[in-house]
């Protein structure tokens, strides 16, 4: 079960558990998104990917070092409310569209994360 407070907005956000990170993640291999894919697509590495859940058997209550950005844009591809998505899926074709309303360094190392406007949002 994911928390609610995981799905807020930036101010309020607490940071996801790494069990909860790979509940989404395995929502998104149901919808054919594989971290190999989610690599493609972001830019990320998909060691990246896999960081923000591992050991999430063993240790699930650790917090999960993904960034808000991410966060927000994996609970939108397997249609998990926030923000605002409307409960929507993100088709494949869509998700460059979806990627252009956030800066360049969005998906980047956590010392480097900038945190998309409200109005980038919004476009979602």
């Amino acid at each position: 079960m994911i928390r609610e407070s995981v799905f807020s907005s930036y101010d309020k956000w607490s940071k996801p558990l790494v069990s909860e990170v790979a509940e989404v993640v395995n929502l998104l291999k149901e919808h054919g998104y594989d971290s190999k894919k989610l690599a493609l697509v972001t830019g990320l590495q998909e060691k990246n990917i896999n960081s923000w859940t591992a050991n999430y058997k063993k240790e699930p209550l650790d917090v999960s070092t993904i960034p808000y950005p991410c966060w927000c844009f994996l609970s939108a591809l397997a249609g998990i409310p926030n923000i605002s998505t409307n409960e929507k899926i993100i088709e494949v074709d869509d998700i460059r569209r979806v990627l252009r309303l956030f800066k360049p360094t969005a998906f980047g190392p956590r010392n480097t994360f900038v945190c998309p406007t409200p109005e980038q949002f919004s476009k979602l």
